[in-house]
């Protein structure tokens, strides 16, 4: 399994997790940051039931999608991990 797809199951396996445990809801997200990526659950997906295939890998610096699966979150969310990495 390659650093992308450990870092896409991670995000995945968290997000059901967290869901399972009733710790938020359909407006939630689980976030990976590695390096200058972000690893996010794709906005429109069911949190309880999210797959690899639909966690998005955007740049954190402008957003940019860098994998073509799942949808990026909006960009508020990646305007405040700018702000952490400050």
């Amino acid at each position: 399994m390659s650093g992308e797809s450990k870092d896409r199951a991670l995000v995945a396996l968290a997000c059901r997790v967290m869901a399972a445990a009733g710790l938020f809801d359909m407006h939630g997200h689980i976030s990976l940051r590695d390096g200058d990526l972000a690893y996010i659950n794709g906005r429109r997906t069911s949190r309880i039931s999210v797959t690899l295939a639909q966690v998005a890998v955007v740049k954190i610096a402008d957003g940019a999608v860098v994998s073509e699966l799942g949808q990026p979150t909006p960009q508020s969310v990646l305007d405040r991990m700018k702000k952490l990495g400050e």
